[in-house]
């Protein structure tokens, strides 16, 4: 795995003909966050048969078939972008307003609002369960990128398409598992060029475990989602040129900025509820760096 930031995060690049963030080959790598300072520098470890899944970003028949390459996206080519997301039950995704904070939701809307500022995109985000798929038929107690991908390949209603570009959210009532086994550290992956990312609940519920009624663990869940979905919208030379330096070279994929979302290390997590309280309950909305926005800037000019 990779060690990559967000709430202490790190994360992973895992490939079997397949790509996540930085160097690794193919199309099916996994870029992920942990709830603890573990990662290190970036490694790759091979977590099954990506290959055979379909997981061939804009190739291919599986889950990430037609999914448009990340620098595509900022072009007037695509009018709007959507977010899918799915559900197993007891992983529901936080909802609702917060009491002198507002709705959380605003978070990732915000941000991703903020990213494709210069490209006239309509940013359509459901944040009411209502507006999300439950799923029934999902379980287990831990996940690799191979069973990721089938959960989307089979409940993946919205697949990019015409004008319209999807990115695919499951939250899973459950662990990463890669090849060094079970990691109860990570809080979310984004899979490689396919457009397919997976939350896990119980990391994430965790992180409010030792503040209890401050809501910290719901605004932990929105930057582990704006930190996954600047990996799958290629920040940070994942897709995006630089426009300044700013790829952290021991921590591919991650920006310098200690104050950027796409930051590689906030340590432990204490680190993550610090991170939270810093940028997210203070005045800070946006949590994209200035580079990472100079990209975007960049991309999303005509």
């Amino acid at each position: 795995m990779t060690a990559l930031a967000l709430a202490a995060s790190a994360c992973g690049t895992a490939a079997t003909g397949g790509a996540g963030g930085g160097s690794t080959t193919g199309a099916g790598g996994a870029e992920s966050t942990s709830a603890s300072g573990v990662g290190g520098d970036k490694a790759t470890a091979t977590t099954g048969t990506l290959a055979t899944t379909g997981a061939t970003g804009s190739t291919g028949s599986g889950p990430g078939t037609g999914q448009p390459p990340a620098q595509q996206v900022y072009g007037s080519a695509f009018h709007n972008l959507t977010f899918e997301i799915d559900y197993v039950p007891g992983a529901e995704p936080y909802t609702g307003a917060v009491v002198g904070f507002g709705e959380v939701w605003d978070v990732a809307k915000t941000n991703v609002e903020r990213l494709f500022l210069g490209s006239n995109k309509v940013v359509t985000i459901p944040r009411t369960l209502d507006k999300m798929e439950k799923l029934t038929d999902v379980t287990g107690a831990d996940f690799t990128v191979d069973q990721i991908l089938a959960i989307a390949a089979k409940h993946r209603d919205q697949p990019s398409s015409g004008a319209t570009v999807t990115y695919y959210f499951v939250w899973l009532d459950g662990y990463y598992r890669d090849a060094g086994g079970v990691n109860k550290d990570v809080l979310g992956v984004s899979l490689g060029t396919t457009g397919v990312l997976a939350m896990f609940k119980p990391v994430i519920a965790g992180t409010g475990s030792g503040t209890p009624g401050l809501n910290v663990e719901r605004y932990v869940e929105q930057a582990t989602i704006v930190h996954e979905f600047g990996h799958a919208a290629g920040l940070v030379d994942n897709g995006l040129a630089e426009q300044s330096p700013h790829n952290d070279a021991a921590h591919d994929g991650h920006c310098t900025n200690q104050d950027c979302v796409m930051y590689w290390a906030i340590e432990g997590t204490s680190g993550a509820i610090t991170y939270v309280q810093k940028s997210l309950l203070s005045s800070s909305t946006i949590l994209y760096g200035k580079e990472c926005l100079d990209d975007a800037a960049k991309a999303s000019a005509p």
